[in-house]
């Protein structure tokens, strides 16, 4: 549920048009508030002071009443008058008086002198001459307000005093009745009779307007505000008095309850009413927002190279027309990614075939460049092995025949033995030139790796010193090759006595493994004498070692004769070993690292298995350690 509500406002857009829509439902909507409130609140004033003048004329009629039933009273009680008044007695017997008189409070003859009132003017005497009552308003000794009534009978001017409490009460009652507050005003402002003490005048101006339409009134009853108007009530024609004010309140909150009622109900129907907009609006906005989520999610698609995503939007306007415009881009790109995928293939095709021609171009070259100073080599020392081991034939010769001719205690035997002994030394490594030349002697038969390794392993275990470990992994089942035992076993020796020196006085071991492998055109691209084989299944001898390794400048001239980083060598011994692979058209393989060790692997060509093997010592295992 929340995030029904929340999910249109994630949008900034989605914000900016709720906002834009709020302000301009919500100005009409304040200002049609105040335009009502105003015109009801001014609807409701008219009616209100209309509806309480034509009640305080109903309320002015009781009070008038109330004064005409004073003067029938008053006219009563002048007829029981005696006919003759003693001179100078104001006073009048009390028994003209009812008993249940609840009217007048006494009646005098009317003395300026001794009368409570101001003297009459000679305009009221005028008034009273001509047969009309007269009302006077005054205040007694104790400052109350009081009312008198006089006419002209038996020859004189009587007065009565009016219980005024009785018009009090009279208010009061009506006041209760129509729940409103009551006061009669004299023209000064003085308070003729109210229906409350506690009532509050207003300002003296209002009271003087001869009609209001409806005024306010901060304090009325007990601090509580209240609303009134102001008639007059005509005094003069009747009873020749100054006429009076009808001040009529009542209480605000009663009086403007209907306001307060629209009020309440126009406001919660406007919060209805917005709540209602805002629904929609959410709604609607939740409906858009989710179309540009869509859009955004699609995009987002695209920035990731995602043009398989289509959008799907059936709302029937430009947000529609805009996802299919969106599908169709995407399908442009799609195909468009498609094709320069399928050109970017092709070209990365085509780069791979420049380079890998460019790599195998590069590794002949070398391999040529190797060969033919290989080649070079050997034909050098071809040359002066043949010609240097004719020499030391004659020599060899010439010593024999000379030492067959001396006795044995001839003193010159022994420097021809020195010269023998030297000359078939040199000999020896003429052979071994000869072997790098490829003009060596060999007697190719089927060789087993596995036999060759086993007694290579019981020949080096008695010459190598003991803290290094020879281990082996051999394929006792490989294929043989075509190869001459004896050169094949100088190979194996040569490496680990090298690996051996490699090592030193430190100890370590070395690895002997031997099998059969599938070698790829890429995998043979680093072996020695490489364009002699092609891929394919390959017996192979490794040995490996965790010596000192050596650097690229060295395993470069490692097998170059008489190139030796030994004291004593003769650099024969890897020259040696690579006449006798290129003599089985194999190939040699060299990786090394300084600190590392280094591991030489040979492959030879595999010939098939012959019908019968030579019972010769085999393993029994496949991983012996010595």
């Amino acid at each position: 549920m929340a995030d029904f509500f929340s999910m249109p406002f994630k949008s900034t857009l989605a914000r900016r048009m709720f906002v834009l829509f709020l302000v301009c439902a919500a100005l009409p909507l304040a200002l049609i508030t105040v335009v009502s409130d105003a015109h009801v609140r001014q609807y409701l004033e008219a009616r209100l002071a209309r509806e309480m003048r034509e009640t305080s004329r109903v309320y002015e009629t009781v009070v008038f009443d109330v004064l005409l039933l004073f003067e029938h009273q008053f006219r009563a009680m002048l007829v029981r008058l005696p006919d003759a008044q003693p001179s100078g007695d104001t006073a009048v017997s009390n028994a003209i008086l009812p008993d249940d008189d609840l009217y007048f409070s006494s009646l005098r003859r009317y003395d300026p002198e001794h009368a409570p009132f101001p003297p009459l003017t000679i305009s009221e005497q005028d008034y009273l001459d001509g047969g009309q009552t007269l009302l006077r308003y005054f205040q007694d000794s104790d400052g109350s307000p009081a009312l008198a009534i006089l006419a002209r009978a038996r020859g004189g001017v009587y007065y009565g005093t009016a219980r005024i409490e009785y018009l009090r009460e009279r208010i009061v009652d009506y006041s209760g009745w129509g729940g409103v507050h009551m006061a009669v005003i004299h023209e000064n402002g003085s308070v003729i009779v109210s229906s409350t003490p506690e009532l509050r005048l207003p300002d003296v101006s209002v009271l003087g307007r001869t009609q209001v339409e409806l005024f306010e009134v901060d304090e009325m009853v007990g601090r509580e505000p209240g609303v009134g108007v102001v008639n007059t009530i005509y005094l003069r024609g009747r009873f020749g008095a100054p006429n009076w004010r009808f001040l009529m309140v009542q209480p605000r909150a009663e009086a403007f309850e209907p306001l307060a009622t629209f009020r309440y109900t126009f406001r919660l129907m406007m919060l209805i009413a917005v709540v209602a907009i805002c629904l929609f609006m959410i709604i609607s906005l939740r409906r858009y927002t989710r179309q540009i989520e869509v859009l955004k999610e699609g995009t987002e698609k695209i920035r990731r190279h995602d043009f398989e995503h289509s959008i799907e939007i059936k709302s029937g306007d430009e947000f529609e027309q805009l996802g299919q415009a969106f599908n169709t881009m995407t399908r442009s790109l799609r195909e468009y990614q498609r094709d320069l995928a399928r050109q970017n293939q092709e070209l990365k095709e085509k780069v791979e075939e420049v380079r890998r021609a460019r790599e195998k171009e590069r590794v002949m070259h070398e391999q040529l460049a190797r060969a033919e100073h290989l080649e070079s080599l050997g034909q050098l020392a071809g040359g002066v092995a043949h010609d240097f081991n004719n020499l030391l034939s004659g020599i060899i010769g010439n010593v024999d025949l000379s030492l067959a001719e001396l006795p044995e205690d001839a003193p010159l035997r022994s420097n021809l033995e020195h010269i023998e002994s030297a000359a078939r030394r040199a000999a020896d490594l003429c052979r071994q030139m000869l072997v790098y030349a490829g003009d060596g002697t060999y007697e190719f038969e089927p060789v087993y790796l596995a036999e060759t390794i086993r007694e290579v392993g019981d020949l080096m275990r008695a010459s190598i010193p003991r803290r290094i470990k020879l281990i082996y992994e051999i394929d006792a089942t490989a294929q043989p090759i075509s190869g001459d035992p004896g050169q094949i076993l100088q190979v194996i020796l040569n490496f680990i006595t090298n690996a051996a020196a490699a090592i030193g006085e430190k100890g370590g071991k070395i690895m002997v493994r031997a099998g059969v492998r599938s070698c790829s055109e890429a995998e043979l691209r680093s072996v020695y004498l490489q364009p002699r084989m092609a891929a394919g299944r390959y017996a192979f001898v490794e040995v490996a070692d965790n010596g000192c390794g050596m650097e690229q400048g060295v395993m470069e001239k490692i097998f170059d004769p008489f190139f030796t980083t030994k004291d004593t060598g003769h650099g024969l011994g890897l020259a040696t070993v690579m006449g006798i692979i290129q003599a089985h058209e194999g190939g040699v393989k060299v990786v090394s690292q300084p600190g590392e060790g280094a591991t030489f692997t040979v492959y030879f060509p595999l010939m098939d298995e012959p019908r019968s093997r030579p019972e010769r010592l085999t393993f029994g295992t496949k991983r012996e350690v010595l």
